[in-house]
């Protein structure tokens, strides 16, 4: 039994509870008004990694101590730091969308400034200071989304920085002096990605891209901007530049390949002298197809020689499947000519990287890793560590509770390589959340559920690269750690769509699922009927058809005696269906009109089933039961485009609490139902809003509601509850859904 995207959960909370239920019988009857106020919502963060994206190419310096720093954001801004104990990591700035494409500047006397996006104003913002002091302004505001902002200051602390203006697509120079931020246009028509640099008399240099292909630009500031073009088959927007000790110009960027090359592009390398700009190509690979350059950062030694690192998306042609792989390279020249290396990470998502040089010239690397910043740095052989774990986390969630009442849940995190993700599990304890990984290469959503003993069960679709397939796979947790195997055994081509998974109170596993319509290795699948099976299963499956139409979203559960029962959609209608020793029965809640696409079902304290399902012709979150009269079914909620991934669960005296999604308002909301003379009525609330908040929602019960989701703003998978207090509550549940 699972909480998850379009599925409720059910567990007996078991004799712990029954004590409790003399208050509940004694107040049953009393009106909702009668019953004290319920406890505020508490918020929790279940498993929150800081999650960055558009890593800066100027973002990683060491001071005049030789000490690294790298800034990094997207959901807030985050400066990290070496120390003898390690990676540090602070907050900056603490808010939604700040951060992305820092770009970092260390002065003389040692003070840090900052330059990021922030995303909901579309501004410029600027933070100065030293580790756990800062402060903050913004430099413009309403720019567009990609400033890539570059910076710089002079000998003597006057900051400067490049930025592009998406919204008048123009490229500025702005500095600051005594009156605050000033700025002048250096190219009307725009430019990509600038890369700024001071002479010894403090001007600026600015090198851009025009567009990809486009050309390359180089803009010096003499009694007004001078601007030439330097290249004109510009293959990315990546460009890179810097100043020697004379104040000659240096520039990296992406050009079109030789023809008797694998690669489409080249990096190449450019510098002006007194007889005009000279090119070479610094990078080209023929061992592997380079489909692009990216992410490209460049710093001169004491010597003038220049280092590069840069992003590889390779192609291995002769893997299989065929592998797509985001690499972090590197590469220098001195006098013997260029010299390049291209670092091998299993994931291969390094999309971007920025360069820092130590004092003494070795180089460090900083990237993205499978949603982590992560660091390589050369000490004769190159060397790997994780500065701080980030990513995304609570893709695809699935909550269940234990016995204890704790929080279990399984989702969907940090990406692997550019399609897959790692399967993760968290759960609650009295110290805290702890999480761990599963496996990787998967794709959400999760349906997780637990055995009387605790132990998790998952259903899941994995990515075997051997066999270049997904498959629907079942997970459990033994002692001696997780077990994976696919549904049908390794070879199968079962992938599931819509799939559940409920373990009955004796322990024994259930599965149903509604595959896509495909060919197997094995055996072809002929049609998206919904399947079920006891697990783990036998090798070859032989599965039960529990409908053979075309089936939508399906949930599962199971009652008292450990029989399965599962509500779905099929055609727009609202099924439902049970498994005793007769086999299967199936009951239609709806009609077609309803346009049922989500659901998810419960069962109150006398097995009866309590469905909560999205309506996608009206948008509106509705709920139906089944009595002794029949299938009732009630609007819930119709305030915009709402109820989307519901969780249901269900008191033993039959009150329902749903939790689900609000897309209109991009909030999560929950829902429970009261009885008074008039029958029953429907209370909703928002309960989170900041951002968009509430996909992947679960809910379950212990006394009262507790509820898991997804932040999409943040990245975030997050836990909110109301805090169970033993008084007499009218509706206080025995069995929790």
């Amino acid at each position: 039994m699972a909480h998850g995207p379009f599925r409720g959960r059910a567990t007996f909370v078991g004799f712990l509870l029954f004590i409790w239920v003399a208050a509940t019988v004694l107040t049953a009857r009393a009106t909702p008004d009668s019953a004290p106020a319920a406890p505020a919502w508490v918020l929790e963060c279940a498993a929150c990694p800081h999650n960055f994206y558009d890593l800066g190419p100027r973002s990683a310096q060491f001071d005049a101590a030789g000490i690294a720093h790298v800034v990094y954001g997207g959901e807030a801004l985050y400066h990290a730091w070496q120390s003898d104990a390690g990676w540090q990591v602070e907050t900056v700035e603490d808010r939604p969308g700040v951060g992305s494409q820092a770009a970092l500047v260390i002065d003389g006397d040692g003070t840090l400034h900052i330059f990021y996006l922030d995303e909901g104003t579309k501004a410029l913002r600027y933070a100065y200071g030293t580790t756990g002091a800062w402060d903050m302004e913004t430099v413009a505001q309403a720019i567009g989304d990609q400033p890539w902002p570059s910076p710089a200051v002079t000998a003597t602390g006057q900051l400067h920085v490049a930025f592009r203006d998406g919204v008048e697509n123009e490229l500025l120079h702005a500095w600051q002096d005594a009156g605050g931020w000033q700025d002048s246009t250096v190219d009307a028509g725009g430019g990509h990605h600038p890369s700024l640099a001071l002479d010894s008399d403090g001007r600026p240099h600015i090198s851009y891209v025009t567009a990809a292909p486009g050309d390359l630009r180089y803009a010096y500031e003499d009694g007004g901007w001078q601007v030439e073009t330097v290249y004109t088959d510009t293959q990315s927007l990546q460009t890179a530049l810097a100043l020697d000790a004379t104040g000659r110009p240096h520039l990296a960027y992406a050009g079109r390949a030789p023809a008797t090359t694998w690669s489409d592009t080249v990096i190449m390398y450019a510098y002006r002298d007194a007889g005009g700009w000279s090119h070479e190509v610094a990078v080209q690979s023929d061992n592997y197809y380079v489909m692009g350059h990216y992410g490209i950062s460049m710093v001169l030694d004491a010597a003038n020689h220049p280092h590069l690192s840069y992003t590889a998306y390779v192609l291995y042609i002769n893997a299989y499947p065929q592998l797509y792989l985001y690499l972090p390279s590197y590469a220098t020249r001195n006098t013997a000519g260029w010299s390049a290396t291209t670092i091998e990470i299993a994931d291969g998502s390094a999309e971007e990287t920025a360069l820092a040089l130590e004092p003494s010239g070795s180089p460090h690397i900083f990237f993205p890793q499978a949603g982590d910043l992560a660091h390589q740095f050369n000490t004769d052989t190159w060397q790997s560590e994780v500065v701080d774990d980030g990513g995304v986390a609570g893709v695809g969630a699935s909550m269940a509770r234990d016995a204890s009442g704790m929080a279990h849940i399984s989702y969907t995190g940090n990406h692997t390589d550019a399609h897959f993700r790692q399967l993760r599990y968290t759960r609650r304890t009295a110290s805290g959340w702890e999480n761990e990984l599963i496996g990787s290469a998967s794709q959400s959503p999760t349906a997780l559920a637990l055995a009387p003993d605790g132990s998790p069960h998952l259903l899941f679709n994995a990515y075997g690269r051997a066999t270049g397939y997904f498959a629907l796979a079942y997970a459990l947790r033994e002692t001696s750690g997780w077990y994976a195997g696919r549904i049908g055994g390794y070879l199968s081509n079962i992938t599931g769509i819509f799939y559940d998974i409920a373990v009955s109170p004796n322990g024994q596993v259930h599965g149903v699922w509604s595959p896509t319509v495909g060919e197997g290795i094995i055996a072809p699948i002929v049609a998206p009927s919904l399947y079920y099976s006891p697990l783990p299963t036998a090798d070859p499956l032989v599965p039960e058809v529990i409908a053979d139409s075309t089936t939508g979203n399906a949930s599962l559960v199971t009652d008292a005696a450990g029989r399965p029962h599962v509500a779905y959609s099929a055609d727009g209608a609202l099924h439902y269906a049970f498994r005793d020793e007769a086999g299967w029965h199936e009951d239609v809640a709806t009609s077609t009109t309803f346009g049922v696409n989500e659901v998810a079902l419960s069962l109150d304290g006398r097995g009866r089933p309590h469905i909560a399902f999205y309506s996608a012709s009206s948008l509106d979150l509705y709920y139906a039961h089944r009595d002794d009269t029949g299938w009732h079914v009630q609007l819930v909620d119709a305030a915009g485009d709402v109820g989307r991934d519901p969780a249901i669960a269900v008191s033993y005296d039959g009150y329902a609490h749903i939790s689900y999604f609000d897309a209109t308002n991009q909030d999560l909301k929950y829902a429970h139902s009261a009885h008074s003379d008039a029958g029953r009525y429907w209370s909703t609330e928002t309960v989170a809003s900041e951002g968009d908040v509430g996909m992947y929602t679960s809910i379950a019960l212990y006394g009262y509601p507790h509820i898991s989701y997804y932040d999409a703003t943040r990245g975030d998978l997050m836990y909110v509850y109301k805090p169970f207090e033993p008084v007499a509550f009218s509706h206080l549940p025995l069995v929790s859904r």
